[in-house]
């Protein structure tokens, strides 16, 4: 645009005057090709400086880009080991229900067994003081002595049978 003045400007100075000289015409270009060199330095520069800070705000989103993949695959990571956690939980959980089954089972099968031999030992004690009444009725003309060894073997037998129902006898 200061071209343009400039050219205008001379363009009038030489109609006006009528003719211009050679130096004259050579100082008036010279001060114009000045300008335009310095202006063109000036678009020059802030060309370059333009491509400096794109190329700085480049390297910066690539930076950023690359961060966000590192973001994105440690999230991958770390959901697949917590799926992973979950999974192994879930088999703990499992194997915990297994075991108190297990222990269930167990526990019932043992108080199967302390009621077998429960029931054992009372078939045994009425056993032994059905035997002592028979004996008591078999020999009910004998002495004192002998029948207070029978008591004594029929509360032996009671006592077996509170010993083995954990009871107190």
């Amino acid at each position: 645009m200061k071209q343009f003045f400039v050219l205008g400007l001379t363009v009038l100075a030489l109609s006006g005057s009528g003719c211009a000289t050679r130096g004259y015409a050579r100082r008036q270009a010279a001060k114009v090709n000045d300008q335009a060199t310095q202006a063109q330095t000036q678009v020059t520069a802030v060309s370059d400086k333009h491509d400096t800070d794109v190329a700085r705000v480049n390297d910066h989103v690539s930076a950023t880009d690359n961060k966000l993949q590192e973001a994105a695959t440690s999230s991958a990571q770390a959901n697949a080991s917590a799926a992973q956690a979950n999974a192994t939980a879930a088999r703990a959980d499992a194997n915990a229900a297994q075991a108190n089954a297990n222990a269930a089972r167990d526990e019932a099968t043992v108080a199967q067994a302390a009621i077998g031999a429960t029931q054992a030992a009372a078939i045994a004690a009425r056993a032994d003081a059905a035997s002592a009444r028979a004996d008591a009725a078999a020999h009910h003309d004998r002495p004192a002595e002998q029948s207070g060894r029978r008591e004594a073997a029929g509360r032996a037998a009671a006592g077996r049978v509170c010993a083995l129902a954990g009871l107190e006898g």
